[in-house]
């Protein structure tokens, strides 16, 4: 079996790829210091008059929940999309086509949720064999750490890592209450492998069993680091929107269901970020948060929970960088 991945070096591209090897295959993968992606000329090079059994069409700018509006970010995405499906019609042979969505079209409209479904349209209505998954929230392993590709539940594991014991954080209610169903990163790509092996081009969701506020991921990560850390929640709006994915029918078509538990993929991506975090700074040397009390004041350095609209941070692939979705 052959077959292409783009955004092989995304957060989902590249537990994907390793996957594939394992289970023999030829693998192409391209990302960015392969080629840029918004430059249709890329995507003629590794497609034209090529044969592949699976393409992956990973490679998106890779962004949380503040790049829901980013105009700049869903063109290059949507170029890139567009010279993708183009430039298959250039390929020798095409077997199964694989495109990662996003759980945000089920929301209030933005220029990412337009996006995507945008592209769900082309790509379901293009003459390929086409199979989408709508990922809602991924984390694990390879999750990207600080920064504005950084996702709630990396950048709670990194703020209480860098805190110490009597640590007090102070949060706004409606940073706290909204709901997701995380999915954990080798469930999400034990779904995708699955769903590319299902007989049908077919549209479904890819999430977590539980229903997560934000409020329990900050919660569980403190108890999973062990430490005396205080949580001060000062009411304000209450946000309590919350999109269901329908795992009853995820399990119908191609028989996938998540195997963990949230509290399992947290502990897993904790212990990732801490080692990260002990490579870059040494054990003993582990950046401190640096104040007693911390506030949420939103957006940014300090526990970066990626809120937008009552929404949490989405599951996006990336070209090089990442998913998201």
């Amino acid at each position: 079996m052959r077959a292409i991945v783009f955004g092989a070096e995304g957060t989902l591209g590249r537990p994907l790829v390793e996957g594939l090897k394992l289970s023999q295959y030829d693998i192409v993968c391209v990302d960015k210091k392969d080629g840029d992606l918004r430059d249709y000329k890329t995507w003629l090079k590794y497609l034209s008059g090529e044969t592949y059994d699976e393409v992956y069409q990973m490679a998106a700018d890779s962004g949380n929940s503040k790049y829901l509006e980013n105009y700049s970010r869903s063109m290059n995405s949507s170029l890139m999309n567009l010279y993708c499906l183009d430039a298959l019609h250039e390929a020798k042979d095409i077997g199964r086509v694989f495109f990662p969505s996003s759980f945000y079209v089920y929301g209030d409209a933005c220029l990412y949720s337009l996006e995507k479904l945008y592209a769900e349209l082309l790509f379901m209505h293009s003459p390929f064999d086409t199979r989408i998954a709508r990922l809602f929230p991924t984390y694990g392993p390879g999750a990207i750490i600080k920064g504005d590709n950084e996702k709630v539940t990396t950048a709670m594991c990194r703020k209480i890592i860098a805190s110490n014991d009597m640590d007090r954080f102070v949060f706004k209610s409606s940073r706290l209450t909204p709901c997701r169903n995380f999915v954990y990163i080798d469930d999400a790509i034990r779904g995708i492998r699955m769903l590319m092996q299902n007989p049908k081009p077919t549209i479904i969701d890819l999430a977590g069993k539980e229903k997560i506020s934000v409020s329990e991921v900050l919660y569980t990560v403190i108890e999973i680091s062990g430490k005396e850390i205080s949580v001060v929640v000062e009411d304000d709006m209450a946000i309590n929107e919350y999109i269901e994915p329908d795992l009853e029918n995820t399990q119908k078509k191609i028989g996938w269901f998540p195997f963990y538990s949230f509290r399992q993929g947290m502990e897993k991506l904790y212990k990732y970020v801490e080692e990260s975090i002990n490579e870059i700074h040494g054990e003993d040397n582990v950046p401190s948060s640096g104040n007693a009390t911390q506030n949420d004041t939103g957006p940014g350095e300090h526990l970066s929970l990626d809120l937008c609209r009552g929404w949490g941070s989405g599951p996006r692939t990336g070209e090089g960088t990442s998913n998201p979705n």
